[in-house]
Parts: C-alpha cells; sequence; structure tokens
C-alpha cells in the first residue's frame, strides 16, 4: 500500500515543480526585450553575382591510325597421302611334313632269358 502512496506523491511533486519552472520560464520571456525573442536581421543582403560555367567544348579523340596485318603466306605443305598397306607376300607352294619316325617295337626278350634254370 505505502508503495502506491508514495508513487502518487512522487508523480504529484513532479507534476508541480515543472508547472513551476513553466510558470518562471514562461515570466522570465514574457519580461524579455522582443529583441532577445525576435532578433531582427542584422546583417545586410549580400550583392552575390551569379557565375555560369563557360561552355566547354566537346572532347574529341582522334580514330587509331588503321594499320594493316602483314600477310603471311603459308609455306607449301606436300599433300597428304594415305599410308599404303603392306604387299602380302607370295604363297610359298606347300610341302607336305615328313612323318616323323616311328619308334621300333621292342623286341622279345629270349626265352632261355625268361626260362629259369633247372
Amino acid at each position: 500500500m505505502s508503495g502506491r502512496k508514495n508513487d502518487r506523491r512522487n508523480g504529484l511533486a513532479l507534476a508541480l515543480s515543472t508547472t513551476f519552472h513553466l510558470i518562471i520560464l514562461g515570466v522570465v520571456i514574457n519580461q524579455a526585450p522582443p529583441e532577445y525573442i525576435y532578433p531582427e536581421p542584422t546583417a545586410a543582403p549580400l550583392d552575390v553575382e551569379i557565375v555560369t560555367m563557360p561552355e566547354i567544348p566537346p572532347i574529341t579523340i582522334p580514330p587509331p591510325p588503321k594499320v594493316e596485318p602483314p600477310i603471311i603466306k603459308p609455306e607449301p605443305t606436300p599433300p597428304i597421302t594415305p599410308p599404303t598397306p603392306p604387299k602380302p607376300e607370295p604363297a610359298k607352294p606347300q610341302q607336305p611334313r615328313p612323318e616323323p619316325a616311328r619308334p621300333e617295337p621292342p623286341k622279345p626278350a629270349p626265352a632261355q632269358a625268361a626260362a629259369p634254370k633247372a
């Protein structure tokens, strides 16, 4: 409760204080001579001559000189010929293959060697 009461008192004090200051300020302004409130212009208007810039002629840039590029003649190149395929060798006559020598059949062992002695 006391917090609200203090807020009201503070607000009232602020309002009264502000009002008092504004009243004092108004009295001071009303007592002041009008020259202080609305000063008269004391400076005489200046004589100003308006100076314009002279016209500047447009800048013309001359075109660059025409230089023709030198003509370069290409060296003559030999005509391109496709590579020639290799010629096939002439066919050799077919010679019959010699038959491989057949091994001789094994000889039968002598009968005496096979028969035991009595």
